[in-house]
């Protein structure tokens, strides 16, 4: 019995003997890894296009009259305010260099210029028409949180910039054409605060305002502080200040004016500090702007705006509105001693695609002095315009 026991269990167990010695099935082959190549440096590089055009109709007078206190919408009927080629790169962590080139022609590259001295050892047409064309040029290196720009790049003060489309109203704001420049030539230095999302701090210098060229020694300064937040917030506090370049009489005046910025005309210390403050409440947004402007020995200028914008039928139509104030005292921007001017303006801006827009826009300009046709104090006028950019 015993010997039939040990038998039946040595039976049983001998399955499983068996199936220990077997050998273990091989794991699977790995898969092999995709092929991974770091980006070619020219793959990053960006082309964008945006044309400009409008049609102008000054209201209660001669249509060959040209619109005062205005600049980029100066001329009225047919006209091509700005065509314009971006070609970009953006620094990437391999690739730590970029550069951006923004190249235009149009109404609104005759302002730049007109406002753009070349104030180079020797003058002649040439060498200043050389800049023409040119918004801006400069390279960037970021080194980690900082980013370093080299060249000319237009300026950081504002509310509003020179590309219409990005701004809620069609014609610049009275502070955007008189009490701040609109580029600069130079090195500027911005550090992303890592500690606060969307804080960039900003320190520059730069060869004045609007200065393409010179060789005067004395250089503009720049601090900014510029806060992105959430619900569209802006905080933004921007300064430049620094000697005047001093050319010896007003620099030219904006094309079809028997007046234009005075300011480059004296070599004392020329100061600028622009607020803006802006917020987001669901489909409305409004904007507050301020600008103090202080010319050492000859005078100061003052200006305020509030704009508010409100996108209706899922942001198919804009409604924007904008008033603003501008005190110029000393005539230091305009060069008419004791200006005080103020502007009204509603725009409606229809969206035709993610990269289009149609607006209709009235405005009207107010002077306590006779500066409009026929002596009037105010000027009254409608534009059509159409963006379209890629």
């Amino acid at each position: 019995m015993p010997k039939l026991f040990l038998l039946s269990v040595l039976g049983l167990l001998a399955p499983l003997a068996g199936a220990a010695e077997e050998p273990a099935a091989p794991p699977p082959a790995p898969v092999a890894a995709a092929a991974t190549t770091a980006p070619k440096w020219y793959e990053a590089i960006e082309v964008h296009g945006y044309v400009d055009s409008y049609y102008g109709l000054r209201l209660g007078a001669p249509q060959n009259a040209l619109n005062e206190l205005r600049a980029f919408d100066q001329p009225n009927g047919f006209v091509l305010n700005l065509a314009k080629a971006t070609v970009l790169m953006n620094p990437t962590a391999t690739v730590p260099v970029g550069f951006r080139i923004d190249l235009g022609f149009g109404n609104t590259m005759n302002v730049i210029a007109a406002a753009s001295p070349y104030l180079g050892p020797t003058y002649n047409v040439d060498a200043a028409n050389a800049f023409k064309f040119v918004e801006q040029a400069y390279g960037t290196l970021k080194l980690g949180d900082f980013a370093i720009d080299l060249g000319r790049f237009v300026t950081s003060a504002g509310a509003e910039v020179i590309e219409a489309k990005d701004n809620w109203n069609y014609s610049r704001s009275l502070l955007f054409t008189w009490a701040i420049p609109l580029t600069h030539t130079g090195l500027r230095v911005a550090y992303a605060v890592p500690t606060v999302e969307g804080l960039t701090l900003q320190a520059g210098i730069v060869n004045g305002w609007d200065v393409t060229v010179t060789n005067s020694p004395f250089k503009t300064l720049n601090l900014a502080a510029i806060w992105n937040g959430p619900d569209s917030t802006v905080l933004s506090l921007v300064y430049y200040g620094g000697p005047s370049p001093a050319v010896g009489g007003p620099v030219a005046a904006y094309p079809g004016t028997t007046y234009g910025p005075v300011a480059n005309a004296y070599g004392g210390w020329q100061n600028v500090l622009d607020l803006v403050a802006q917020r987001g409440f669901g489909d409305f947004t409004v904007n507050l702007n301020g600008d103090l402007g202080i010319l050492a020995g000859v005078g100061n200028w003052y200006g305020f705006s509030i704009m508010g914008k409100y996108s209706a039928l899922g942001d198919k139509l804009r409604v924007s509105a904008r008033y603003e104030y501008f005190w110029d005292p000393d005539g230091v921007r305009l060069g008419l001693n004791g200006g005080q001017y103020t502007e009204g303006t509603v725009t409606l801006g229809v969206p035709v695609t993610s990269n289009a827009e149609v607006r209709l826009e009235y405005r009207i300009d107010h002077a306590n002095k006779g500066i409009f046709y026929g002596g009037s104090n105010n000027n009254n006028t409608l534009e059509a315009a159409l963006m379209a950019w890629f």
